[in-house]
């Protein structure tokens, strides 16, 4: 046990030395080098594909993915639906005009039962009519929970299945 603490003060000592009187650490081999990491290689799109959609040839990664930059499509209705600003706003104009109710009223913490109703057929809607994810909707909606629309869109399911 005296030999541990003897040898631990006689590093310290060691280590107080060369703080004090500038001198150099020795040099140590590094153990633990990771190999340098090769530059990737920039992502080339298919042919097929560049004519269909018309994107640039070469896609360069950037932070560990790779992010596509679409000039102009061809023929939109060909592609999957994209959760454009157009598509969700229109949705909620038609169901707030189907149930005489505004924006602000779906988008409230009313518990109401027509405006419930109502915001579980827009949360139906958006997901199954666009891309848009779950906390998205909630977002749209008033800033709710993911698990919300969850609930939502499956008593709407519900009620189109009972025929209400």
């Amino acid at each position: 046990m005296t030999s541990v603490l003897q040898s631990q003060h006689e590093h310290y000592a060691e280590v107080r030395r060369r703080l004090t009187s500038g001198q150099e650490p020795p040099e140590r081999a590094r153990r633990y080098l990771l190999p340098p990491v090769p530059k990737p290689e920039p992502f080339r799109i298919p042919e097929a594909i560049r004519r269909k959609v018309k994107v640039p040839t070469v896609i360069h990664a950037r932070r560990g993915g790779v992010e596509p930059v679409v000039e102009a499509v061809s023929q939109p209705e060909e592609l999957l639906p994209l959760p454009g600003a157009e598509k969700w706003k229109a949705i909620i104009s038609e169901v707030c005009e189907k149930y005489g109710i505004d924006w602000l009223e779906l988008a409230s913490h009313r518990r109401s039962g027509h405006v419930v109703i109502a915001r579980h057929e827009a949360m139906f809607r958006m997901r199954h009519e666009t891309t848009m994810s779950l906390p998205a909707i909630g977002r749209k909606l008033g800033g709710r929970d993911h698990t919300t629309v969850l609930y939502g869109i499956a008593r709407h399911q519900e009620r189109m299945e009972a025929g209400k």
